[in-house]
This record gives C-alpha cells, sequence and structure tokens, in this order.
C-alpha cells in the first residue's frame, strides 16, 4: 500500500464515517446511504470517497463501508469494504458478524471475519464472545483468536469488564493477553482505568501497560484526557515499572449553529532521552459544519513535530458528506 493510500486511510478514520443514524419508521424497512468526499487542501494527496449504508428491517441491521480512490481510468475504484450486520436473536441476546473484503485485480475478496455473541442477564451482567477467522492459502477460514469478556455492575454508575484473548500457538488456541477495565461514572463525569496484561517467561500474567481515560462533559461540549503508561519505554533497559509514555487531550466544543470544533494534542515520550518526559508531537484542529439535514462538511489539518522542533502541516483535508434516506 504506497503512502497516499496509507494517508487517506487515516483521514477517514480520524475524521470518521458521518452520521447515518435515521428515525426509523416502525415496521417499515429504511436504507440511507452517505456519500464522503475527502481531499487534501494542499494537493499532495490523491482524493478518497466513502461510501456508508445502513439498512434496518426489523431486528436485523446491515451496514457497510467501502472506501475508494481514483483509478487509472477515470472515476474511482474500491480499496477496502467492510460489512456488518446485527441481528437481535431475543430480548437478552445480540449476534454481530464484521466481514471485511479487499480489491484485488478489480476483484472483490474476503479477508477477515468477526463473529461476536453478546448476552445480558439480569443484574446488568453482560457476556461477550468473539471469533476473528481469517481466508487461509488453502481457502479455508481458520480461527487467529478468540475474546471472551464477561462485564459485571459493581456498583451504581460503575461496572467492570474481564476480557480474555485466545490465540493461535503451535496450532492451538491459549491464553496470550488479559484486559481489566473498570468504569465510573459520577455526574458528567466518567473514569475509565484499563490495564493489559501479558504472560512473563514463567506463564504468570503480569500489568505491561495501563491507559487512565477521564472525560469531562461541559456545558457546550466535552474533554477528554488519557493517559498510557507502560513497562515498555523506547531506548531504555525496562526495569519492570510502568511508566508515563503518552497523554492525548481532546477538546470538542459545539457552537450554536451546530457546528463543532475539535482539537487535539499527542505527547509521547521523548524517543532521544526519555528523562525528559513528554514531548508534543501531534496536532490536530478539526471543524464540521452541517450544511442543513442532509449535508455535511468537516475540514481538518494535522501538524507534526519535526526534527528541528517545528510542526509543520503534513495533512490539510476537507470532506463534503451528503446522506440519502430511502
Amino acid at each position: 500500500m504506497n503512502r497516499a493510500v496509507q494517508i487517506l486511510l487515516t483521514c477517514v478514520a480520524l475524521l470518521g464515517g458521518l452520521a447515518c443514524g435515521t428515525a426509523w419508521a416502525q415496521n417499515q424497512p429504511q436504507a440511507s446511504r452517505t456519500v464522503t468526499e475527502y481531499h487534501d487542501a494542499t494537493g499532495a494527496q490523491n482524493p478518497a470517497r466513502v461510501i456508508d449504508t445502513q439498512w434496518q428491517d426489523g431486528g436485523r441491521t446491515v451496514e457497510t463501508r467501502i472506501v475508494e480512490v481514483p483509478s487509472i481510468n477515470g472515476g474511482y475504484e474500491p480499496i477496502s469494504e467492510t460489512e456488518r450486520e446485527t441481528l437481535r436473536i431475543d430480548a437478552n441476546t445480540v449476534r454481530i458478524v464484521q466481514r471485511w473484503f479487499s480489491s484485488w485485480a478489480g476483484q472483490r475478496q474476503p479477508c477477515q471475519v468477526t463473529e461476536e455473541e453478546r448476552r445480558t442477564e439480569p443484574g446488568g451482567r453482560e457476556s461477550v464472545v468473539r471469533t476473528t477467522s481469517t481466508l487461509g492459502a488453502s481457502g479455508h477460514w481458520q480461527v487467529q483468536e478468540t475474546d471472551i469478556e464477561e462485564t459485571v455492575l459493581t456498583a451504581p454508575g460503575s461496572r467492570e469488564t474481564r476480557k480474555t484473548v485466545l490465540g493461535v500457538i503451535a496450532g492451538d488456541l491459549v491464553p496470550i493477553q488479559q484486559l481489566e477495565e473498570t468504569e465510573h461514572r459520577n455526574g458528567n463525569l466518567v473514569e475509565v482505568r484499563r490495564q493489559l496484561l501479558t504472560p512473563n517467561a514463567i506463564g504468570h500474567a503480569q500489568v505491561s501497560e495501563v491507559q487512565e481515560t477521564l472525560v469531562t462533559q461541559t456545558n457546550n461540549g466535552q474533554t477528554t484526557e488519557e493517559k498510557t503508561y507502560s513497562t515498555y519505554v523506547p531506548n531504555t533497559d525496562s526495569d519492570g515499572q510502568l511508566h508515563l509514555v503518552q497523554q492525548r487531550n481532546v477538546s470538542a466544543t459545539t457552537a450554536p449553529d451546530g457546528s463543532t470544533r475539535t482539537e487535539q494534542q499527542v505527547q509521547r515520550v521523548n524517543p532521544g532521552d526519555p528523562r525528559d518526559g513528554l514531548l508534543t508531537t501531534t496536532l490536530v484542529i478539526g471543524i464540521s459544519q452541517p450544511l442543513g439535514r442532509l449535508r455535511s462538511e468537516t475540514d481538518e489539518e494535522v501538524r507534526v513535530l519535526d526534527v528541528n522542533g517545528n510542526f509543520p502541516l503534513v495533512l490539510v483535508t476537507d470532506s463534503r458528506g451528503t446522506k440519502e434516506i430511502h
């Protein structure tokens, strides 16, 4: 994949899909289609187009996303596609199947599928089993990972999730990671703590990474502070202790006209001298403006720290989205 395509896919991830939510008419199949075009305002990168569709009928919802880039023959051609099907089995069970497709020589080829079953039990307990498979060279699907999650309510506004990741080693599915997450909600504050445990040389699980997130609702938006601690620090010998290696701060404000301004700052440990602490490495500013009920536009600029200590623009994107409801 060339750099132009990589940056365009990054742009799609940063800006995200435009809203596809629709007020569905009761007992009537409904569909919506949103086409979003992304352009680099500097002209340095090729444009891209993303087509999001959603179809809902009763307890079944199908969502697709197709990413397209300019074709050498004119127009656009797809480079990736995802499809997500959600089916409500009963009042307590939801089944989700997500499929990934790639385009090779103009052909749509399946490459990965994730199957998930989510059950809600009395008392707020929730269990999830998720299996990810890839298509092997023999043409058969092969399980690569299974995730098992259990979530319980520990107090009003608080819950705890434990997740075990099973990976394939020597042909067998064995535990390779554990994730523990706690979430506390109190008024306009949401605190989330995630810790990643990995097995050590003797097979005992030990904490290798911790992420702490604080989300604060404000009168006109919200702020997010996210700190990541890790036992791995670039260019240093590990002492087995957790160290602050990254911090991300995001603020989003909504104006009376419905426009939203988002500012993001990312700080990472200085690889040249980790003892210096965190260094601001990335700045992102985005402005999203609704244009009537079914259209919107988003402009975003990304600045990245260079070797001279400056923050030149590396990406300036504008996107225009139009939604159709059927």
